[in-house]
């Protein structure tokens, strides 16, 4: 077909062509529709590209696209593909069953018992089997494959399980048992065994600062324990990730020279599922580990902080307890000072007693002293 065509002509033509299928050939009919799907790329790009209105194109090549949707997905023409046409005036089964071939760029479709669609039969009086959908019937026709379309879509999304690498449930569930077993394995030592790794044994009383020092010392060598731990048990991952490697190297050069295998290929499978499952046995193994050190890692830090605080309180009493003393000793001084200025107070009323003494034995002497004397 000539690209420098107008759009309205190539339109005009993908319609004529639409509306001629061979709808009683269901293999002439599957023929024409690919031949024409590939017709109206041509006609998306070409006119999307050069075009000189790329929107009018657009909206004259959803139409046709549109039109041929409706065309071959009707029941008429699906009852063609199938090879289930009736004759000429028969009614059709009350149940049909579900449509297994499909045709190229369209989802499946299930047969239901949907009305013909109308036929416009004044536009063409020669017997050739011509379907003209009026607009009502496109439009309910339009309707019903875009539902019918988007059930399908929904049921795509439920893939099943791959038919090549079949696990056995057994064995899924032994593998999954031993898995859970071994967690709880490892939770057991974690949480148990080590948790009385970290209980102090030289006191006992767990407000001494003696109990919290050996606290602290014993969880920081657990955490040194654990550590050494998950390191040797890295190394075991990586070992076995070279051998799986290895494994699956070897699988792959089997596979690059298999000529007519397929029973060895579904054994290539199997060992591939085996080291799949291993690694990820032993991905959940690591994770439970790795969850396991954060518990122990927010239990000490935990504690880290409760010895801080005690310590941020430990601190404060002993400079409360420092103040007191420097109280105290300010009050002894004052005590001291009192106690010499007590001792001068008494040393002078000492002296002043003394004085008082000497006057009164001084005035007492003079009264004895007759009067005439002093004449």
């Amino acid at each position: 077909m000539d690209g420098n065509q107008p759009a309205p002509d190539l339109k005009e033509q993908y319609r004529h062509a639409v509306l001629n299928l061979p709808i009683d050939n269901p293999t002439a009919y599957l023929r024409e529709i690919k031949r024409l799907q590939g017709l109206m790329l041509d006609m998306e790009f070409e006119h999307l590209d050069h075009d000189q209105e790329p929107e009018k194109v657009r909206k004259d090549f959803k139409e046709v696209k549109k039109n041929t949707r409706e065309l071959r997905l009707s029941p008429a023409c699906l009852r063609a593909i199938q090879g289930n046409e009736n004759a000429a005036g028969e009614e059709p089964a009350p149940e049909q069953p579900a449509v297994k071939k499909t045709i190229i760029g369209q989802p499946a479709v299930k047969k239901t018992t949907i009305a013909e669609p109308a036929v416009d039969k004044s536009a063409s009086n020669d017997s050739s089997p011509q379907w003209h959908l009026t607009e009502e019937a496109a439009a309910k026709e339009s309707a019903t494959t875009e539902t019918t379309a988007k059930k399908n879509k929904k049921r795509k999304k439920k893939k099943p399980a791959s038919k090549t690498t079949p696990v056995p449930e057994s064995t899924a569930n032994h593998s999954e048992m031993e898995s859970n077993a071994e967690a709880n394995a490892l939770t057991n030592r974690i949480t148990q065994i080590h948790l009385e790794a970290i209980q102090p044994k030289n006191s006992t009383d767990p407000n001494s600062e003696e109990y919290k020092n050996e606290l602290i010392q014993n969880i920081g060598n657990e955490l040194l324990n654990v550590k050494y731990m998950v390191m040797n048990f890295m190394d075991t991952s990586d070992n076995f990730s070279a051998r799986a490697l290895d494994e699956m190297n070897k699988l792959g050069e089997r596979l690059a020279n298999l000529k007519d295998g397929t029973k060895e290929l579904m054994a290539v499978i199997n060992e591939l599922d085996k080291v799949r499952s291993k690694a990820i046995k032993l991905k959940r193994e690591l994770r439970d580990v790795k969850e396991e050190l954060i518990e122990v890692k927010l239990d000490f830090e935990g504690t880290k902080k409760e010895l801080n605080i005690t310590q941020n309180e430990l601190a404060d009493v002993k400079s409360v307890f420092k103040d007191t003393k420097n109280e105290l000793a300010k009050a002894k001084k004052e005590l001291s000072d009192t106690k010499n200025k007590l001792a001068e107070v008494k040393e002078m009323e000492q002296d002043m007693e003394k004085k008082m003494n000497e006057m009164y034995a001084w005035y007492k002497k003079q009264k004895e002293v007759p009067l005439g004397h002093f004449h």
